[in-house]
């Protein structure tokens, strides 16, 4: 069943400077960078970062609450067919049963 089921796949690539490599202290144009706006650049790619987590862990927990519904869903008619067996088969026996006493017995 799960080879029928569709398969979602997202890539998110950001591109940027990693911790080590943007400490030279110098913009592009070779002016030397104060200490806040390293620190701000620093903040700016953790809050990035962290709205990509975040994002995910939407989309995961949306891909968990559909597949607990459709649990659920699957239960809820798996209990109902048994419902529906047991009053069957209760009904059944009941008939038998009568027809048991019911039957008029010849006697020789």
């Amino acid at each position: 069943m799960a080879r029928f089921t569709a398969k979602v796949v997202r890539f998110k690539i950001i591109a940027s400077a990693e911790w080590g490599t943007d400490v030279k202290g110098t913009d592009d144009e070779g002016a030397p960078k104060s200490q806040i706006e390293m620190s701000a650049r620093r903040i700016s790619e953790e809050m990035d970062l962290l709205e990509l987590h975040q994002q995910y862990m939407r989309q995961r927990e949306i891909r968990h609450r559909l597949t607990a519904e459709s649990t659920n869903s699957r239960v809820l008619w798996l209990s109902v067919l048994e419902c529906a067996t047991l009053i069957t088969i209760s009904c059944l026996q009941v008939y038998f049963i009568r027809s048991l006493f019911n039957k008029q017995h010849i006697s020789v």
